[in-house]
This record gives C-alpha cells, structure tokens and sequence, in this order.
C-alpha cells in the first residue's frame, strides 16, 4: 500500500493552516482539547474519500474554500472544497506525480493508489468486538480463518497429550 509522507491542510473546519511530514510507522496526533485533532483526522477522510464523509461545515469560518493536500508515495493529491452560491459544498480532486507532470485524475484513481481498504480509526473503535474482527479480516482477503482456527485447535490438542504423557 502507498504511504502517505506529507500533509498540508488549509481552511478545513477549524484549522487555519497545518503542515507537517509522517514517518514510518505511527504518528502520534496530540494536543489540548480544541486543538485541531479531530480536524486533521476529518481532513484526512476527507481527502481520501470525498464529500460522502465530510463534515456538516467542512470549511473554515471567514474562508472560501478549504484545501487538503498531501504526498501519498511518489503523487500529489489535492482536494479542495468550495461552497457553492446555494450553499452546498462542492469539492475537486488533482493529482500530479512529485516530478511536476500533470494527468487527469478521478476519485478512483485515488482509491486504487490507497488500495481497496482502509480503516479510519475513530469508527473502528466504535465497533463491537464481532465488527473489529470482520474490518481486519478485510485486510486480508484469501486467509482462511476458519482453517488457521483448526490448525491451532489440533496443535493445542497434540500438546496436551504430549504433556500428558510426559507427567
């Protein structure tokens, strides 16, 4: 899966402007209550899946449009969200590779550089624990579960008679 290594995020909800580099690995997001946490993980959503989950008032108050741009492995991808005249929000998506050549891009073309899953972590935790398992099997599709669940079964079993005949 393509990392994501830069994020610029400008006008969304209450953030003014925030930039800042990921590393491998986790990134830890802190901050007092009203910092722009949660504002930085709906942008983020945002970006990768559209309006679908936008916020009720994605753009920041005095502003016109907001933007969110980030360096998802070798591309540049830009969405921006304006509001209309009749005060519906409307958004646009570019791509450009990191050498600077233009191409046309599609909300697709952005969900087959993420991969066909991906999680956001505030929803995950509200799952239950039946809801956590099926999102993480989702993650990898052809494992058979229920034969790796019968491998252990049988595994544990010819432990058990093994230190039964060793007592």
């Amino acid at each position: 899966m393509t990392r994501l290594h830069e994020l610029e995020i400008e006008a969304f909800k209450k953030i003014r402007i925030v930039r800042f580099s990921l590393r491998r690995g986790i990134t830890e997001i802190s901050g007092r209550n009203g910092a722009g946490k949660s504002s930085v993980l709906d942008s983020i959503a945002v970006w990768l899946d559209g309006m679908k989950v936008a916020p009720e008032k994605p753009i920041r108050t005095g502003s016109e449009r907001a933007r969110i741009r980030g360096r998802l492995g070798e591309m540049i991808v830009e969405r921006t969200i304006a509001k209309t005249k009749s005060g519906k929000y409307t958004t646009g998506i570019t791509f450009q590779p990191v050498d600077g050549k233009p191409y046309p891009a599609t909300q697709r073309q952005l969900e087959d550089l993420i991969g066909e899953h991906h999680l956001d972590p505030l929803d995950f935790l509200s799952l239950d624990k039946k809801g956590k398992w099926d999102a993480l099997k989702a993650f990898v599709p052809g494992f058979d579960f229920q034969r790796c669940a019968n491998d252990q079964a049988a595994d544990f079993a010819r432990r058990t008679d093994v230190n039964r005949i060793a007592k």
